[in-house]
């Protein structure tokens, strides 16, 4: 019997690995989901639903009807309650184990099946699954292989920064041989080590209140996959000149996801949320807050008759933009111009934010909304209207107020709901 059972499971993989593929019906769209802790293999269940979480329910209920299947026919480990092959190996030569009748007729069909090709299938014949096993254990000891981001991001998340007394959502994928595995966030273990806070079944971490810096990592686990994720938790408020400020609650998230950034006096940090902007102290904002590796662009040449006035800390980032197509500049008697020193307003941080997404058509009734859109120049207001129809800007006592400076506290609001699309 020992010998037989290496080769069982893939005798069912070989009995239907494939389905044809179906027409998307309309409304529906297609999803795959891709298991890792299943017959030591990968498992990929493509279909289609009307949203992603009606498709990942099904998944789910697959992945648990597999999974008894997966403990039963496993002859690695045991389970509570469960008397599976490993049971029966075990037993060997001693007293009779009474098993699960999908076991008895998996045996039967194996004996089937050698019968009925002639003996070329035959699940008594060696240890492929070993192999499987084997080569399974080595590719998920990668620690490359699972990453943690932030709910609804797709960037893979190096450490995390975040305010005392804050949750985070966060989401954890795995990979096995360039396969993305399913990723319920339920469908992992999660762990916390140090003093920073508690995170539940779902990867949603609430933040210890502190009022200075506390370390610690965060570990999610999917089978013998594990990440770890080191973590600072910092003080509810880390500006001096913030509390109680309306825009308060989005300087602190970007300030610990590294977009903002303050300047030191007498020992405090300050963000002055109500002073305008410069456009490069806007680009470089904006820039961090899209991660960009702004290394990759600092050969860039600049077309702007004034670049020599650009801070050097804010030089790369402005190459960046202009590569990217977010900074065109202005022609002022002749000469483009990117006017790096010059305060940026309204709309012109409304119009340079707008091409770092790809919005719907706008509609442009969306500015009569606001009683000053007549002042709103040509060239932004389609920006204008799709940041109004997104819920990006709101205006404030019915105008948009488009010449006006843009302060540091609405770029923050700004770059916060751009985030939350």
């Amino acid at each position: 019997m020992r010998r037989l059972l290496p080769l069982l499971l893939s005798v069912l993989l070989l009995a239907g690995c494939a389905s044809p593929a179906a027409p998307e019906e309309e409304g529906a769209k297609r999803y795959e989901a891709t298991f890792l802790t299943l017959f030591d293999t990968v498992t990929t269940v493509v279909g289609y639903a009307e949203s992603e979480e009606d498709f990942q329910a099904t998944a789910q209920s697959l992945h648990d009807a597999l999974l008894e299947y997966h403990q039963l026919y496993d002859i690695y480990s045991d389970y509570d309650s469960v008397v599976n092959l490993k049971t029966v190996n075990d037993a060997a030569g001693g007293a009779p184990v009474v098993v699960d009748r999908k076991i008895i007729d998996l045996l039967l069909f194996c004996r089937d099946l050698c019968e009925g090709t002639g003996g070329q299938v035959n699940a008594a014949l060696g240890g492929v699954l070993a192999l499987w096993h084997d080569a399974r254990e080595a590719g998920i000891s990668d620690p490359a292989s699972a990453a943690l981001t932030l709910e609804g991001k797709n960037t893979p998340l190096t450490a995390l920064h975040i305010a005392g007394g804050s949750k985070t959502d966060l989401t954890a994928t795995a990979w096995y041989y360039g396969n993305q595995v399913y990723s319920a966030d339920e469908s992992f273990e999660w762990a916390v080590t140090g003093e920073i806070g508690a995170i539940d079944e779902s990867g949603v971490f609430t933040a210890a209140k502190t009022g200075t810096d506390l370390t610690g990592t965060i570990t999610a686990s999917y089978g013998e996959t594990s990440f770890s994720l080191k973590v600072t938790v910092g003080s509810s408020q880390p500006f001096a000149d913030t509390k109680g400020h309306w825009a308060e609650s989005y300087i602190t998230d970007l300030y610990y996801a590294g977009t903002l950034q303050g300047s030191t006096k007498d020992g405090k940090l300050y963000y002055r949320p109500d002073a305008s902007m410069t456009r490069q102290e806007f680009i470089v904002a904006m820039m961090r807050y899209l991660g960009t590796d702004l290394s990759a662009y600092q050969t860039v040449s600049l077309p702007f008759a004034d670049s020599s006035s650009i801070a050097d800390w804010a030089k790369s980032a402005m190459q960046a933009a202009y590569s990217l197509g977010y900074l065109t500049g202005s022609k002022t008697n002749g000469q483009l111009l990117a006017k790096p020193g010059a305060t940026i307003s309204r709309q012109e941080a409304m119009t340079i934010l707008s091409r770092t997404k790809d919005f719907p058509e706008a509609d442009l009734n969306t500015l009569s909304a606001f009683s000053d859109s007549g002042k709103i120049a040509d060239w932004a207001k389609t920006a204008l209207a799709q940041m109004a129809q997104q819920k990006i800007i709101s205006g404030s006592k019915g105008k948009l107020n488009p010449t006006g400076k843009v302060t540091r506290a609405e770029v923050a609001k700004m770059l916060y709901m751009l985030s939350e699309l």
